[in-house]
């Protein structure tokens, strides 16, 4: 049975094998994780690029406090 639109749940299919988040609070942290992630395989520029394009947007401030909350390194 494939799984689709009729079915809500944390992800619906949007297009073929494409899908979306409808819960705004687990996209905040999937996008958060990327980032965090994409600071460890290519450097901590990456993180600060990426903050300094979303701080001045309010509706992205639980992002940055995810990401913040996640960096580990000591660079970070």
């Amino acid at each position: 049975m494939r799984i689709g639109r009729k079915r809500a749940g944390l992800l619906i299919e949007t297009s073929n094998r494409q899908y979306s988040c409808i819960h705004f609070t687990f996209q905040e942290y999937l996008t958060a994780t990327f980032v965090c992630k994409s600071g460890d395989a290519d450097g901590m520029a990456v993180v600060w690029v990426a903050m300094r394009r979303v701080v001045t947007q309010s509706r992205r401030h639980e992002v940055l406090r995810l990401l913040i909350s996640f960096l580990e390194q000591a660079e970070s």
